[in-house]
């Protein structure tokens, strides 16, 4: 576990189980176990809970015994209870069985494996190798799910041998070796209440604060991502105005290409906090075997380069950092939500609608990882919450409708699609999942709810699929790599529970944010802070892809000899493919009816791939 940090080490044994820990945190173990009637608990993050107490500031092992009498009184369900960012694992000796649970929005990873009468799990692949002979074939149907999504949901990873509990999962396992898995946070169902627009953003900004409140550590030195748009402001405004907190903020940037460094320093300069930036380059490709060791996954978002060069920054100014992600996919800004809601309503629109969807669509794949991308999205933004009502998308889907809403969001979500992933692999990886279908993964966590809108099933898919899955696996991992303790504010259970009571309307416009951020300020933030368009942390790939160290890395590990020699895919499909690269293309050209596929996502795809075979594989 030492490629988490392993600053603090320890192992307790209750009865004859063995649990152990190495923590990065640099105030003590991040877990720890207590022995009760058999009983014993240990976990990876911090809990708050909803019992009295628990969350406090006391230490963690009262926390434990809390878990414990929790678990005694309510049974495998006390983990509905907590709140927080954790991977637990408890022991109940009287009953010869092991609960492993992991927090509904999946922030801590937790992987397991039963070897010969024994059960094995670790917060990492690597750590869980090394306590036993663990079968390292692949596993087919995450090949395809790697490729559809670029992530690769629970149960699945990569080694066929090796398993990952799922986000808000509790898989309880039995001494005879057999599993029960059981989902334990599901959405809500509405309880509207009366009150304006205005009351409703009020209350959202409260929870922001206490999820902020209660994240933070006195004695520690803590640090705010700023990225310039709105949720990061958010952040450090609670932070600054309403609890006093000291703030540093920090930011990233590139050269020649969309760079947050500009509006970030306008906003740091608003709330007269310090301020630091820092440009990364595209050395950064250098550090992708090092990332892929410790996630133990293909490193499906490049964006995880820029994270883990960050981190390596900011391991010498903080011990904590305040991150805004998953506002957009909490608060329901989301681009990809609007393309999906708009879907839903053209289905019963004319046929000038259908097309202006479509067309809107490749448009916007077309303008990937250009500048002009955050200027479509927020020209997307603007068109829809100015639609009238009744052409708006509707509260809910009727069953004739809802498998093609799902079926149209998974296919946003997917790099290759099914119909480029069949001549891709070689017959022997294909053949033997044929009818395997991917989407599945997608599709099977709509809710089919009639209670709940399109927005709110979104808002559920994508905060149990695309964000533990994809963007929390490599910032965690990241981080924890350099000691690092990241907090999420708008991944908070409460938070989350809350959004899926709003009304529609409310969330459907821009105003609810808009309220919600300057709530905390006492004066008018700027207003260009809600015009800009929102970035992100996104590298410039496509610039990157084409400069002479990505050339070297690219040739060396999808070259046709290294792709004959893996077995995979088919040497006359990647040769294609980086023909196409070659020559300028930025999307692949093909005959079928998808969505255009971006070339240098393609080739990124690939090339984690065989990044992390070599490490994990040989």
């Amino acid at each position: 576990m030492s490629g988490r940090g392993g600053a603090n080490r320890e192992v307790r044994r209750v009865g004859d189980l063995a649990l152990g820990v190495a923590s990065p945190q640099v105030d003590g173990p991040v877990s720890h176990a207590a022995a009760r009637q058999g009983l014993g608990v240990i976990w990876d993050g911090t809990i708050f809970g909803t019992t009295p107490g628990l969350g406090e500031p006391r230490s963690r092992v009262q926390d434990a015994a809390d878990i414990v009498s929790l678990y005694l009184t309510e049974g495998p369900t006390f983990v509905s209870r907590l709140n927080g960012a954790f991977a637990l694992v408890l022991w109940d000796a009287p009953r010869r069985k092991v609960l492993l649970a992991r927090d509904p929005l999946g922030i801590k990873p937790l992987f397991y494996s039963k070897q010969n009468g024994e059960l094995l799990f670790a917060s990492e692949v690597r750590a869980l190798l090394q306590l036993g002979e663990i079968d390292r074939t692949l596993d087919l149907e995450a090949l395809q799910d790697y490729l559809a999504y670029l992530w690769i949901p629970a149960p699945h990873t990569l080694l066929r041998e090796v398993r990952q509990v799922a986000p808000g999962e509790v898989v309880s396992v039995s001494h005879d070796g057999s599993c029960e898995h059981t989902i334990f946070r599901r959405p809500p169902p509405p309880a509207f209440g009366d009150g304006c627009i205005a009351d409703w953003s009020q209350r959202l900004h409260e929870l922001v604060v206490e999820s902020l409140r209660r994240r933070m550590s006195s004695g520690r030195r803590l640090g705010f991502l700023l990225s310039g748009g709105t949720d990061t402001a958010t952040l450090v405004g609670c932070a600054a105005k309403e609890l006093g907190v000291p703030v540093r903020t920090f930011t990233l940037g590139f050269r020649d290409a969309i760079d947050e460094r500009p509006a970030a320093k306008e906003t740091a300069r608003f709330f007269g906090n310090q301020h630091l930036d820092f440009e990364i380059d595209e050395n950064c490709i250098e550090k992708l075997p090092e990332i892929t060791r410790s996630l133990g996954s293909p490193v499906g978002n490049s964006a995880s380069l820029i994270s883990h060069a960050l981190f390596a920054h900011l391991k010498d100014h903080v011990d904590q950092v305040v991150c805004g992600d998953g506002g957009n996919e909490v608060l329901g800004g989301c681009y990809k939500y609007n393309q999906t809601m708009n879907f839903a309503a053209s289905l019963h629109s004319g046929w000038i609608a259908r097309g202006m969807q479509r067309g809107g669509r490749q448009l916007h794949f077309r303008l990937r990882e250009t500048r002009l991308e955050p200027l479509f999205q927020h020209a997307a933004r603007v068109y829809f919450s100015w639609l009238g009502r009744d052409r708006r998308p509707p509260d809910g889907v009727n069953q004739d409708d809802f498998d093609k809403v799902a079926a149209f969001y998974a296919s946003l979500e997917t790099c290759w699609p099914r119909s480029a992933i069949r001549p891709l692999c070689t017959n022997d990886i294909f053949r033997p999942v044929a009818d395997y279908n991917p989407l599945q993964a997608v599709t099977g966590l709509f809710t089919r709810d009639p209670h709940l809108s399109v927005l709110q099933q979104l808002i559920y898919v994508r905060t149990n699929t695309f964000i533990p899955y994809n963007v929390m696996s490599y910032v965690e991992t990241n981080a924890s790599a350099y000691g690092v303790d990241c907090l999420f504010p708008l991944l908070d259970h409460d938070l989350l529970d809350f959004i899926y009571r709003v009304p529609f309307d409310y969330m459907y416009g821009r105003s609810f944010r808009h309220l919600m951020v300057t709530s905390f300020a006492g004066r008018p933030v700027p207003e260009g802070l809600f015009r800009k368009p929102s970035n992100g942390f996104q590298p410039p790939r496509d610039r990157w892809v084409r400069t002479p160290k990505w050339q070297a890395f690219i040739n060396d590990h999808l070259s046709r000899q290294a792709v004959i020699r893996r077995g995979l895919f088919s040497p006359g499909q990647v040769d294609a493919l980086l023909a196409q690269h070659r020559a300028g293309n930025k999307f692949l050209r093909t005959d079928s009816g998808a969505r255009a596929q971006p070339v240098a996502e393609s080739i990124w795809s690939l090339l984690a791939l065989e990044v992390w075979c070599r490490e994990f594989l040989g």
